[in-house]
């Protein structure tokens, strides 16, 4: 199960309506990261965690999904320990389409988390 930091100044949120991107990229619901900074200065990051995974017995394990960004950046990070992350893909191609990622995971760490910046 994937958990979601939601504070006063950023959240990930499972939608059904037009936040962000105009409609789900398949289905009917996605999960929309909203950043809200205090000031133009001080960047703001919102964290999705997911489940261990157990990929010891996967040759090429990877992460498929489809993502969209109006503004910031967002991140693929990887643990083993849930306290130190090592980043393994990040973009800021920003665009109104949804865009596909396909992103290798190592097979040192078992944790990954999606992490948006503004």
């Amino acid at each position: 199960e994937w958990s979601y930091v939601v504070s006063s100044q950023s959240g990930w949120r499972r939608v059904s309506t037009a936040m962000g991107p105009v409609q789900a990229h398949e289905g009917s619901t996605y999960v929309y990261l909203d950043l809200n900074r205090t000031t133009s200065t001080t960047p703001v990051a919102g964290i999705l965690s997911g489940p261990c995974l157990d990929i010891g017995t996967v040759s090429l394990p990877e992460i498929s999904f489809v993502f969209q960004i109006d503004e910031g950046t967002l991140a693929v990070e990887q643990s083993t320990d849930n306290i130190t992350w090592t980043e393994i893909w990040t973009t800021d191609d920003q665009a109104l389409e949804w865009k596909s990622a396909a992103v290798k995971i190592s097979n040192f760490g078992s944790l990954l988390r999606f992490v948006g910046t503004s």
